[in-house]
């Protein structure tokens, strides 16, 4: 018993130390022949770690019950030096021959690194860890621990983050997650210390506010939009639409009220999520123009060579300006491919940087597709660096299956490229620039319709 790890206690009949181990001693504070003949109790001090009650003497309730017993799990011990440390504890009688108590003994360990390892395990398994706000898991508890009368009314918040996927289109995953981690940040300083916020899905966060009617729900919403509309991710605001309704009493059920937060939510996105979308585009393609000074310029002339081409092949009116709106947005996938990439020819690009600058086509796409209005342009946006031959990228298209606002919009950018004010190389002459053209018919261009660009929107012979 002297040398085992977990220290050892023993008692007579009537509750008076009897023996230490060292790992008692060490735990305890307490020297062996110096607590020999003492009250058991003056020696070992515990407290329940709840609410840190004086716990009941174990020597004390072996000798009453007669029988083996163990600690609460949040049990502490306060050493001589007023140190505390969890344990966990086993005290058990001990009988002569004829079945007699003759003393009790008590084994016990310093417990408090696995409790504080089982914590964070315990925390780990509620907290979501991208924002380190409380999760789905934890919600689903704690929701019903609060719809009860004490909480009354109870209002519950439902928040969704606008743009998150544009954001991640635009700029990758990591601004995804900053813009996540930014709105969790503004919701916990901005909300008092006993409201629940947890995120329950991938942009959608839930606040739950005890004792909260709707007047002070709203004054919580109203501060929060101000708080997030002061912060920014990539120079685009941040924007969440929000949903509440209250709880009033205990008949009410808590998915209805659930429901009706997030009805409201969703009336409120559907409202502010088009102008949203259409604002942070524009503020993208504003950026990418800031960004290189020769872009604007050049997109302008797409897009007016584009809209010319569709009016010459006949179509209708509010085909003309899409194509005329894929000139102004061609480029802009640019935005989320590094400068440093971008201000590079073809020829200085390695392998993956060449393969990181070909995204721009697909990301342009991404990004003008989640806008309604835009969607209809957006495929030509995406393909339109295919080739005739099939050579060119994202898919490698080839022949008609390149759709001809593609074709279109891929013969104005080249023609306004090579003619235009150009970030890699001299700009060409028109006349040089058409027997240019004329060149990759069947390779790079559809034959057709690059004599018809040239005849009939150049006006060339």
């Amino acid at each position: 018993l002297l040398s085992v790890g977990d220290g050892v206690i023993s008692t007579d009949a009537q509750g008076n130390v009897q023996f230490m181990n060292k790992a008692a001693e060490t735990l305890t504070g307490w020297n062996a022949e110096e607590a020999k003949g003492r009250r058991f109790e003056e020696v070992f001090k515990i407290l329940c770690g709840k609410d840190r009650q004086a716990c009941p003497d174990p020597v004390r309730q072996v000798l009453e019950q007669k029988r083996a017993i163990e600690l609460a799990d949040d049990t502490i011990l306060i050493a001589r030096d007023g140190f505390e440390r969890y344990i966990n504890d086993s005290a058990a009688p001990i009988l002569d021959a004829r079945m007699q108590i003759t003393g009790v003994v008590l084994v016990f360990r310093d417990s408090t690194e696995q409790r504080k390892k089982q914590r964070e395990i315990l925390s780990l398994s509620f907290t979501d860890p991208l924002t380190r706000l409380n999760n789905r898991r934890y919600y689903d508890q704690v929701k019903q621990e609060l719809d009860t009368e004490p909480y009354y009314p109870l209002t519950l918040v439902v928040a969704d983050v606008n743009g998150l996927k544009l954001t991640n289109d635009a700029f990758g995953h990591e601004a995804g997650d900053e813009l996540l981690r930014k709105v969790a940040e503004v919701m916990r300083k901005t909300c008092r210390e006993d409201d629940i916020i947890s995120r329950i899905g991938g942009d959608e966060f839930v606040l739950l506010l005890p004792q909260t009617d709707a007047l002070h729900a709203q004054t919580i919403v109203k501060r929060l939009n101000a708080a997030l509309q002061r912060e920014h991710i990539k120079g685009i605001q941040v924007s969440v639409s929000f949903g509440y309704a209250v709880k009033e009493e205990d008949g009410d059920h808590f998915e209805d009220t659930f429901k009706m937060a997030e009805d409201v939510m969703y009336q409120n996105k559907l409202a502010s999520s088009l102008s949203f979308k259409k604002q942070v585009i524009s503020s993208l393609l504003e950026r990418l123009f800031s960004q290189d000074p020769t872009l604007e310029e050049h997109s302008r002339k797409v897009a007016e060579l584009a809209a010319s081409f569709a009016h010459v092949l006949g179509y209708q009116e509010h085909q003309i300006q899409e194509m005329r709106l894929a000139g102004t947005y061609h480029d802009l996938g640019k935005i989320a491919i590094s400068p440093a990439i971008i201000n590079k020819s073809s020829k200085e690009m390695t392998r993956s940087e060449l393969l990181e600058f070909k995204r721009h086509a697909e990301i342009g796409y991404n990004i003008l597709r989640s806008v309604g209005e835009y969607a209809p342009f957006s495929e030509a946006v995406l393909h339109h660096h295919e080739r005739w031959d099939g050579n060119g990228y994202p898919q490698g298209l080839k022949h008609e299956d390149i759709p001809q606002e593609a074709q279109i919009l891929a013969i104005a950018n080249i023609y306004a490229d090579l003619v235009g004010p150009r970030l890699h190389g001299a700009c060409v002459s028109e006349e040089e620039a058409v027997t240019l053209l004329r060149e990759r018919k069947n390779t790079q261009f559809n034959p057709v319709l690059i004599e018809t660009f040239i005849t009939k929107v150049l006006n060339k012979a």
